[in-house]
């Protein structure tokens, strides 16, 4: 068996739903999503953090952390079209369009 110097306990839940009008109404989605975490003696490393692009947008990177965690959240979904911005910006725009993790120093 592995041995360590922390003795310690993390329970966990996540659930994710997508919610639309009908089959034939494809757009907008909502989609939510709750979850529910808890510790006991955690080290600091192993507390649950919130914060950031993938949790909560808004606020900086693991900015918020403990042993106990609830997080809930809608966001509505809309696809990006190409009747959405006329063809003069649309070009520009989607040829600079970049996705990507940002390192502050």
């Amino acid at each position: 068996m592995l041995g360590g110097e922390f003795t310690f306990t993390k329970y966990g839940g996540e659930w994710r739903g997508y919610l639309r009008k009908s089959s034939f109404w494809k757009y907008p989605i909502i989609a939510c999503r709750l979850r529910v975490k808890s510790g006991e003696n955690l080290p600091v490393y192993e507390k649950f953090r919130i914060g950031g692009m993938e949790t909560l947008r808004g606020y900086k990177e693991n900015e918020f952390i403990g042993e106990k965690l609830i997080l809930g959240n809608f966001e509505l979904r809309l696809p990006l079209d190409k009747n959405l911005f006329p063809s003069s910006l649309r070009k520009p725009l989607l040829d600079n369009l970049k996705f990507g993790n940002f390192i502050r120093n």
